[in-house]
C-alpha cells in the first residue's frame, strides 16, 4: 500500500510540475525573434530630392481615442472646432490603428515603460531608441506636467522644456505656460543670433506633448500655436500633425485601438469629398462623427514614422516597419517614386539583416530563405525600379516600389517566426513523452507486460534520443532562450523512463485491437473484452455480432470465488 501511495504521489507531483511548465507553451509556441538588430547592421536610406517641408510641428495627447477627437454634439458645435475646421478645409484625417498583434504583445511585455511611441520609432518595441527625432537637425520639446517627456538623448541638439506646473488640477495652466513660453522664445530669444539660427534650420522638429489635459483646451492651444508658427514662418514650409500616444500605465483591456491622426500644412493633400475618392474607408464611425462626406485615410501607428521622415527629408528610422502612406502626401510624382523607393530599400535592409543573422545561427544546409524575396529577386526588383526612375516612368517605379515594400513586410514576418517549427517540435516531443510515460505507469503492473529486451530498448533509445538531441542542438545553435532547454531536458527524461520500463510491442499486441476498433468501428474479440472486463465481483460478457448489443451482466464463474 505504501508503494502505491508513493507512486501516486510521485506521478501527481510530476504532473503538477509538468503542467505548470506547459502553461508557458502557448506563449513560447508563438515565439518571435523581436530583439532589435544593431544599428550598425543597417544602412540608412535617403533620397536626394528637396522635401516639401522644412520643419515639423507635432501635437501629442495621451490616451485619446479617435471618438474623443472626432465626436460632435451637433454640426454647429463640434467638441474640437479647430481640428474640425482643419479636417474640412486644410488637411487629411483618419484613424491610426494600434491594433497589430505585435503591438499588443510588445505593449504587454514593455508595460513597465512610461510611454509607447510607435509613431516615432516605426515599431512597437520599446527597446528601440532610433526615432524620427534622432535624424532631425534640431529638436525642441515642450511637455505638460502629466505628459511623458522624451529622453533627451535624441542624437541631436535638443531643447527640452517641461512645465513647472505640477498640480493635477492645473492642466490648463500647463497649456497656457506652453503658449507663453513659445512666444517668449521666438519673439525675445529669437532675436539672439544663436537662437535665431537654430529656429530657422531645416529638418527641425517642434514636439508638444499636452498630456491628459482637457481636449477642448488642447484644441484652443493647437489653434494658437499653429497660428503663431504660420505668422512667424512665412515660407509655408511647416507641416502640422496631431495624434495620440499610449501611456505605459494603460492595460491591454483599456488600450485605445483607434487613435486620431490629422495632418495639414506643407506637403499634405487638401480634403477630398466622398464622390471624388477611390480609396475612401467609410463605416458607421465616419457617419457617427458627421464626416461621412470626406475621404478618410486610415493607417497603422508604425506608418506615421516614415511619413514624418519623408516630409522633412530625414532618413526613416532604421528599425521602422512602417509603409509610407502616399495618400497623405501632396508633391510631384518624382518625389513620390523616390520617397517610396527609399522606404522599400529601408525595409529591405531589415530583411537582409534578419536573413544574415538567422543564417549565421542556422546550419547552412537547413537554412530556408523567404522564397518570394531571394537575393536574385531583390537585385532584379531594385534594378528595374532604378531604371524606371531614370527613364521617368514614375508610376511604374511607384507601383513596383509598393509591391517590393509589401514583399519586404512579408519577409520580415517570416523571419520573425522562423524558429517556431523547431520550438513546436521540441514541445511536441515533451508532450508525447509525458503521454508515453503515463502509459507505462498504467500498464506496468500487468504481469504480461515485461520490459523489452535490451537490444530493442537500445534501438528505441537511439531513434528517439537522436531526434530529441538533434532538436536540442538546433535550439542551442540558434541561440534560443535558455528556458527552452527545460523542455528539451524534460523530453529526454520522460522518454528515457518510458522506454526503460515498458514493452511497447506487448502493449501494441494487447491493446491495438481496441485502438483500431475505435478508428474503424469494429468491435474486438470477445476474449479480449472478457479478459479486460472481469473482476472478482462480476464481469461483463458481450456477445459479438456485426453490430454491438446491450451488455448482459451475469454472475462471475465459480473459479473467481
Amino acid at each position: 500500500m505504501a508503494f502505491h501511495f508513493k507512486a501516486i504521489l510521485f506521478v501527481t507531483s510530476l504532473s503538477l510540475l509538468l503542467h505548470t511548465l506547459l502553461l508557458y507553451c502557448p506563449v513560447d509556441i508563438l515565439f518571435k525573434s523581436k530583439d532589435p538588430l544593431p544599428v550598425n547592421a543597417l544602412r540608412p536610406q535617403l533620397h536626394s530630392l528637396l522635401p516639401p517641408a522644412n520643419r515639423l510641428v507635432l501635437f501629442i495627447v495621451s490616451n485619446a481615442t479617435a471618438s474623443d477627437a472626432y465626436s460632435v454634439k451637433n454640426e454647429d458645435q463640434p467638441d474640437l472646432p479647430f481640428i474640425r475646421s482643419v479636417i474640412r478645409k486644410k488637411g487629411r484625417w483618419g484613424i491610426s490603428y494600434f491594433s497589430n498583434s505585435d503591438a499588443n504583445d510588445d505593449f504587454y511585455n514593455n508595460n513597465n515603460t512610461r510611454n509607447s511611441l510607435p509613431f516615432l520609432t516605426g515599431t512597437y518595441s520599446d527597446h528601440n531608441e532610433d526615432t524620427v527625432l534622432r535624424s532631425a537637425s534640431k529638436v525642441w520639446i515642450w511637455c505638460s506636467h502629466d505628459g511623458s517627456c522624451l529622453n533627451n538623448d535624441t542624437g541631436t541638439i535638443t531643447h527640452l522644456f517641461e512645465s513647472p506646473v505640477t498640480a493635477v488640477t492645473t492642466s490648463n495652466a500647463s497649456l497656457n505656460w506652453m503658449s507663453d513660453h513659445i512666444e517668449n522664445l521666438f519673439l525675445v530669444k529669437g532675436n539672439e543670433e544663436t537662437v535665431g539660427e537654430e529656429l530657422m534650420k531645416d529638418k527641425t522638429i517642434f514636439y508638444f506633448n499636452f498630456g491628459s489635459a482637457d481636449l477642448s483646451s488642447i484644441d484652443t492651444a493647437m489653434q494658437n500655436i499653429s497660428s503663431f508658427f504660420d505668422s512667424y514662418y512665412k515660407d509655408r514650409k511647416t507641416t502640422f500633425v496631431f495624434t495620440a500616444s499610449v501611456l505605459g500605465n494603460a492595460t491591454i483591456e483599456s488600450l485605445p485601438l483607434m487613435l486620431p491622426f490629422v495632418a495639414w500644412g506643407a506637403g499634405i493633400k487638401n480634403p477630398r469629398s466622398k464622390h471624388s475618392s477611390l480609396l475612401t474607408v467609410h463605416d458607421e464611425w465616419s457617419e457617427q462623427w458627421g464626416l461621412e462626406r470626406l475621404e478618410r485615410v486610415d493607417l497603422d501607428q508604425t506608418d506615421i514614422a516614415p511619413l514624418l521622415s519623408i516630409l522633412i527629408g530625414t532618413r526613416i528610422p532604421l528599425h521602422s516597419l512602417g509603409v509610407l502612406p502616399v495618400h497623405y502626401i501632396h508633391y510631384n510624382k518624382e518625389f513620390f517614386a523616390q520617397a517610396f523607393y527609399s522606404n522599400a530599400l529601408q525595409l529591405l535592409e531589415l530583411v537582409t539583416a534578419k536573413e544574415k543573422s538567422l543564417h549565421s545561427q542556422s546550419l547552412p544546409f537547413l537554412f530556408r530563405p523567404y522564397h518570394k524575396l531571394t537575393q536574385e529577386i531583390k537585385h532584379k526588383r531594385k534594378t528595374m525600379i532604378s531604371s524606371y526612375i531614370k527613364q521617368r516612368k514614375l508610376q511604374e517605379a511607384l507601383d513596383l516600389s509598393m509591391e517590393l515594400a509589401s514583399l519586404a513586410k512579408e519577409a520580415i514576418q517570416y523571419y520573425d517566426v522562423y524558429h517556431q517549427l523547431s520550438v513546436r517540435l521540441i514541445m511536441a516531443s515533451l508532450l508525447l513523452g509525458w503521454i508515453s510515460y503515463l502509459v507505462t505507469i498504467l500498464t506496468r503492473q500487468d504481469h504480461d507486460m515485461e520490459p523489452a529486451d535490451s537490444r530493442k530498448r537500445g534501438l528505441y533509445y537511439f531513434i528517439i534520443f537522436s531526434f530529441i538531441l538533434g532538436l536540442g542542438f538546433l535550439l542551442w545553435y540558434q541561440g534560443m532562450p535558455p528556458h527552452f532547454m527545460i523542455y528539451f531536458c524534460g523530453a529526454l527524461l520522460l522518454w528515457s523512463s518510458a522506454i526503460n520500463n515498458c514493452n511497447y510491442r506487448a502493449i501494441y499486441s494487447k491493446y491495438s485491437s481496441w485502438f483500431i476498433s475505435g478508428c474503424i468501428g469494429i468491435v474486438p474479440s470477445s476474449k479480449t473484452i472478457y479478459q479486460l472486463c472481469t473482476n472478482k465481483s462480476q464481469f461483463i460478457f458481450v456477445q459479438l455480432k456485426s453490430y454491438p448489443m446491450d451488455p448482459i451482466v451475469v454472475a462471475p464463474p465459480s473459479h473467481f470465488h
